[in-house]
């Protein structure tokens, strides 16, 4: 059921993206890999280099919050009308155990930078 989610959000998100691609810049992968993403732990994230590295649960503890961009899961076009690309990115949040969260995040350009502007929640282990 959950792969069917998610290939439902990507299909309606890239059926959503024109043909006709804006004056406005992209935002290249690079500029994903090192963005902040809201809605994926309490306190927003900034990724580095595609990854992100939380404090330990506890002190001492090895175990602690990993959020990562999937590789590959980029879509890219204008989904509100504005004649400006977004992009659409996978995100994967390991906590330490068994799961891994996926999430789906809606990244626009603003002043040259990424800004991220919702984030969906799609469930534990979403392939």
């Amino acid at each position: 059921m959950r792969r069917e989610v998610l290939v439902f959000v990507l299909g309606v998100a890239l059926g959503a993206c024109s043909a006709d691609t804006s004056s406005t810049p992209e935002l290249t992968i690079e500029q994903l890999r090192d963005a902040t993403y809201a809605n994926v732990l309490a306190a927003p994230v900034t990724l580095v280099d595609g990854r992100f590295e939380g404090e330990p649960f506890a002190p001492g503890a090895a175990i602690r919050p990993v959020v990562t961009l999937v590789p590959g899961m980029v879509a890219r076009g204008d989904l509100d009308g504005d004649e400006t690309d977004e992009a659409i990115v996978a995100l994967a949040h390991d906590a330490g155990g068994s799961g891994v969260f996926i999430y789906l995040a809606v990244m626009r350009e603003s002043g040259g930078e990424p800004e991220n502007i919702a984030t969906l929640s799609l469930g534990d282990r979403v392939r």
